[in-house]
């Protein structure tokens, strides 16, 4: 399975379960304790349907959001720089 090859979440899902060291992949999949909340995320997206509006126009794209109540530009996301360094030289 390439990255080309993948369609869907569970196909990038499927490719990093083959690609990185089992730790690191069950870091960023599991959840805590029961994984309670886990389910309950991945259950409410499979009741969604995401209808894309294809060429349709939005105008000019505003990716700016508010976090700890001070706005920025674009979103930011934040990972344990540990893991970071594996996965990112695990890809390279």
């Amino acid at each position: 399975m390439s990255l080309k090859s993948c369609y869907n979440f569970d196909d990038f899902r499927k490719l990093a379960k083959k690609r990185l060291p089992a730790p690191i992949f069950h870091y960023i999949d599991g959840g805590a304790d029961d994984e309670a909340t886990l389910k309950r995320n991945t259950n409410s997206f499979d009741d969604c349907d995401l209808i894309p509006n294809i060429l349709r126009s939005v105008g000019e794209p505003d990716l700016s959001t508010t976090v700890f109540g001070r706005k920025i530009d674009m979103p930011i996301f934040f990972i344990t720089y540990c893991y970071a360094k594996f996965i990112s030289s695990r890809w390279r």
